[in-house]
């Protein structure tokens, strides 16, 4: 049953239909972001993993404009078929031209980024547009389980990556590999099309793209309590405190000498740690959303960095992907809570546009800002990869300032 402004009742069963979404997500954006860098850089022979990182930045280059087709799924439905479901069936085609033609391309060429912004294309219009839908059904007293169960099963998905994809290259090829997770993609997008959507009333304001522009700006730049330059600020610096990710395989490879089978049970310990960190935070949130919290949050994340670098000359595998454990503890249950201030952050009727926009920050501080720079830095200067992670510390403890600013202060405590 649905209230008066069309919003169907939420069931709680469409936090399973959402955590298969997302994990299945995580799955082919893991394979995606962990072992790409390792195929451009061992298989297509670039040179260097500060290339790989520079490629791979450039094929994820999609993330980074979410916003855009943010307005597209919040403005412009598709005849009768509505705003969300039509844009996610264009978003698997996308996905799989990009995954069944990425391992055809013997060097890193204009025809192989191709395929891969194609792959990404699909990623980001399908990742924009469940955002969106999933922000506009979820009541607010769900969010935080919400993002929660979204990035625990997200990081669960990356670890299924880890795992499967990285023992498919192992023990086949990375055409095998690519097949798969395009199987992945298209099952489910198929599973999430069976969560309602809001209706289009073709009434909604900025349903033209220029009004919709204007009411952004609106609702943000011109709306001094909604202090738009912090809230860009933390989910800059957030961006950056969680850079660790997309570099994980990496650091395994590198510094940890591992091969496929190796990576993919440290990623998955990686998984495992963040699923249970983000629900963890999730509920604890739900509960108490305040500044102390959040600084024990933060702390926490600080000391993972810090105890990493016992591990600069790792000799016991049972250690390192303990390890790997801890950093999916603490990085998921930031990246967790940091979704769940992008929801909060989002405004009706412009779910999908805001909530990119703010991703769209924290993805550039996540893979061009901090995560290739880490990688440059570790390699002009010969140092270890975890050396470098000590560099995200000053990120992590600037982004209590400007979220104390336009959440935690009593006079920051608007209805958006």
């Amino acid at each position: 049953m649905a209230d008066k402004s069309g919003i169907p009742a939420f069931k709680n069963y469409y936090l399973i239909i959402m955590s298969i979404f997302y994990a299945g997500q995580g799955f082919a954006l893991g394979s995606l972001t962990l072992l790409l860098p390792l195929y451009i850089n061992n298989d297509l022979n670039v040179g260097s993993y500060a290339r790989a990182v520079i490629i791979s930045t450039i094929i994820i280059t999609p993330w980074f404009i979410k916003f855009v087709f943010g307005l597209l799924t919040d403005n412009y439905p598709i005849g009768r078929f509505g705003r969300r479901k039509p844009y996610l069936i264009i978003a698997t085609g996308f996905s799989a031209i990009g995954w069944l033609t990425l391992g055809l391309h013997k060097e890193a060429n204009l025809l192989f980024i191709l395929s891969g912004l194609m792959l990404a294309l699909g990623s980001a219009i399908a990742d924009t547009t469940i955002d969106g839908q999933v922000v506009e059904i979820t009541p607010q007293k769900f969010a935080g389980r919400m993002q929660g169960i979204a990035w625990g099963s997200r990081g669960l998905g990356i670890g299924l990556a880890g795992i499967i994809s990285a023992n498919l290259v192992y023990w086949y090829d990375w055409q095998t590999m690519f097949n798969v997770s395009a199987i992945f993609g298209i099952g489910i997008s198929i599973v999430v099309l069976v969560l309602p959507q809001v209706p289009y009333s073709g009434q909604i304001e900025g349903s033209k793209l220029h009004h919709a522009i204007k009411s952004i700006r609106a609702k943000t730049l011109d709306d001094k309590n909604y202090k738009t330059k912090e809230r860009s600020q933390f989910f800059l610096l957030t961006g950056i405190s969680i850079s660790i990710v997309p570099m994980l395989a990496i650091i395994m490879q590198k510094e940890f000498a591992y091969d496929f089978d190796q990576i993919g049970i440290g990623a998955f310990s990686f998984a495992i740690g963040a699923l249970i960190g983000s629900v963890i935070t999730g509920y604890i949130f739900d509960r108490r959303d305040d500044l102390r919290n959040f600084s024990i949050l933060t702390i926490s994340f600080v000391f993972t960095i810090l105890i990493s670098l016992f591990y600069l000359n790792p000799r016991v595998n049972a250690l390192q992907y303990a390890f790997f454990v801890v950093v999916g503890l603490t990085s998921g249950g930031y990246e967790a809570y940091q979704l769940k201030v992008i929801q909060e952050s989002t405004v009706k009727k412009l779910e999908s546009t805001m909530f990119s926009l703010a991703a769209a920050i924290s993805n550039i501080g996540q893979f061009i800002v901090s995560g290739w720079l880490l990688v440059l830095i570790a390699e002009t200067f010969n140092i270890n990869l975890l050396f470098t992670l000590l560099l995200l510390i000053p990120a992590l403890l600037l982004a209590i300032i400007p979220i104390n600013k336009f959440k935690f202060r009593k006079s920051s405590l608007i209805p958006l």
